[in-house]
Parts: C-alpha cells; structure tokens; sequence
C-alpha cells in the first residue's frame, strides 16, 4: 500500500510532540510519516483514515478470495495438520 503524505518528521520530534501529531490526527490532517536515520520508519494516521484504510483492504481481500480458488474448512484442517505432523 503506498501511503502520500507532505507531513515528515523526526521520531524524536514525533515523541517530543506527541500530543501536537494527536491533536492534527484527530483534526484529519492527513499521515505523518516517521523517520529514523532518514528512513522512514512508520506511520501516525488518524482512527477514521485507519478504519477505512482497513476496510478497503479487508474489501479487496474478501474481492481476491471471491476470484481465487478455495478450499472448505474441512480440507483447510487437514493441510494445517499435515504441516504440523511434518513439523513434529
């Protein structure tokens, strides 16, 4: 999932200010991306950008499943204790 974003900052400026990052997450200021080192290491998204960024993907998941081949629950047990016995 590629995630645009204007907003970059330092993790040590994001823990110093925390609560400014809150404040604009719950305002819908969009994602603030976080550095270390200058590489980005995560994401600060506010709960209604979460929710419906993981509602799209639970969509395209279910979409993908919908497609694709598919096996019963029956037949997902049995190749889950195949790879168990083999494992023991």
């Amino acid at each position: 999932m590629l995630v645009e974003t204007t907003n970059i900052v330092s993790a040590d400026t994001f823990r110093k200010e925390l609560d400014r990052f809150i404040a604009a997450a719950q305002g819908d200021s969009g994602p603030v991306a976080i550095t270390h080192d200058a590489e980005i290491v995560g994401f600060f998204i506010g709960r209604e950008e979460y929710e419906t960024l993981f509602g799209t993907a639970v969509k395209e998941l279910l979409r993908s499943r919908r497609r694709g081949p598919t096996v019963t629950q029956q037949e997902a047990r049995a190749r889950v204790g195949e790879v168990i016995r083999r494992k023991s």
